[in-house]
């Protein structure tokens, strides 16, 4: 085998020659000291560090061009290790914001005349033992939720339920009208949210389930209810999570998903829960409104024609026109 033919095998391993002082050293190297009856040995066993022992071995000098070689081959080695370390595949997240069905709005209320919202302290009925261990990053996530939302103010008195007493219950719909009405004029709030954690597991799969109700304070009208269980071993729910997390989260990249189901924590989880519940009320709130305007809308059509039909023969509106 000859020396160029050798040197043609190495150019090949060495990716084609990425530096083109790698190719010319290494034909130096070669044609000074290697032996043309080693050589088909050396292609046959070739390898990177292989052929650098070999080539140190034969040569009674390192030489400045070997050391350069040999600065280069470990940066490359490096730097070829690192990205395979940091190379991760992305999954493009799939499915729509999670579907909330179980959800009721009055829809002759007018939630544009509630300002300001009483939290109530949250209610366990099934006695969860770690319901205490993340009270307050559930309730730190519903006072965040409703605060992005702009609706109202939404302040919240852990101690009212010790001071003044159980005003409702969503479990057997009890509801304190005297104690209701107080709160109306000592917080001035013209509505209450009562929120209850019926089952808990933070540990995977996590699961939530939540119910909620905003009660006017005057009239003890229920303006909204929710009612839902978030479950992680729903498709939907890590569908939904994934789109959350890449929009709102991770810099709003939705291509990219930098959501991971292994490291879920149970503060996140408890985030995307009551973001969900947001989301439902302020779904319901907008439909609400296009709703009660397009009443207003058709109650003024309906009086400015019967003002200019009316007849007094009969005391009623004719040729009613729609």
């Amino acid at each position: 085998m000859s020396i160029l033919a050798f040197t043609g095998t190495l150019q090949r391993r060495l990716m084609k020659g990425i530096v083109p002082g790698v190719e010319a050293s290494c034909r130096y190297l070669l044609a000074k000291e290697v032996q043309p009856e080693e050589l088909s040995l050396l292609n046959e066993r070739f390898s990177v560090p292989y052929f650098l022992r070999y080539v140190m071995q034969c040569c009674s000098v390192r030489c400045e061009v070997c050391e350069r070689l040999l600065r280069f081959l470990a940066v490359l080695l490096v730097g070829l290790g690192l990205s395979g370390c940091f190379c991760q595949n992305y999954e493009v997240p799939s499915g729509y914001p999670l579907p909330v069905d179980n959800v009721y709005s009055n829809p002759q209320y007018q939630h544009s005349d509630i300002l300001n919202v009483l939290l109530l302290p949250l209610d366990n009925p099934m006695d969860i033992e770690d319901f205490d261990l993340h009270h307050d990053e559930m309730v730190l996530a519903i006072l965040r939720g409703f605060g992005k939302a702009h609706y109202f103010n939404l302040h919240y008195d852990p101690r009212y339920d010790e001071t003044a007493g159980r005003v409702m219950d969503l479990e057997t719909g009890m509801i304190d009208r005297v104690k209701l009405g107080a709160i109306g004029e000592e917080y001035n709030s013209q509505a209450v949210l009562k929120i209850s954690v019926n089952d808990l597991r933070t540990f995977p799969p996590m699961r939530i389930k939540v119910k909620a109700a905003l009660i006017d304070t005057e009239t003890g009208e229920r303006i909204w209810a929710f009612d839902h269980v978030f479950d992680a071993d729903d498709a939907n729910v890590i569908n939904a999570m994934k789109l959350w997390w890449n929009s709102n989260i991770a810099g709003g990249d939705v291509k990219r998903n930098r959501f991971d189901l292994a490291t879920l924590r149970p503060s996140f989880f408890m985030k995307f829960v009551f973001h969900s519940m947001v989301r439902s009320y302020v779904q319901e709130r907008v439909e609400n409104e296009k709703s009660i305007q397009r009443l207003i809308d058709e109650q003024t059509a309906w009086e400015s024609c019967c003002s200019e039909t009316y007849s007094e023969e009969c005391g009623c509106c004719e040729n009613y026109c729609e």
